[in-house]
This record gives C-alpha cells, structure tokens and sequence, in this order.
C-alpha cells in the first residue's frame, strides 16, 4: 500500500487494457482501477507517490525480475 495523488492532464485509450502497475484506489468514494504501465525497467503513470512513509516501495520499483 502507497499513498499519493494522482493529476491528469492526458487520457490513454490504452489503459483499460493495458494497464499493469497497480490498482488505485479512490478514497472518498472506494472506486478502484488498474492505473500506469510497466514493462521491464519502464514504469509510467500519473500517480504522484509519497516515499517518505514506505522507502521500501523504491526498492521494489526498481528491484523486480521482468
């Protein structure tokens, strides 16, 4: 579990399909969906997260097997 926020200012007719990073989770209203994209070492999303709280989330982000 991260926190962060996300701010769009773009829409992927993709992501529906393709999305693969993680589930996001609204918390005012529970709504959840598959968001950003990851492929090897390439990791893209709008999601904004706050490592301050989970430095281990770096190392997971950057230590995975493709």
């Amino acid at each position: 579990v991260a926190r962060g926020h996300e701010f769009h200012h773009a829409r992927w007719l993709e992501e529906p399909e393709r999305a693969n990073a993680w589930t996001v989770t609204r918390r005012r209203t529970g709504a959840s969906r598959i968001e950003g994209f990851r492929k090897q070492r390439l990791h893209a999303s709008f999601v904004h997260l706050h490592f301050g709280a989970h430095p281990d989330i770096l190392r997971s982000l950057f230590n995975f097997e493709s």
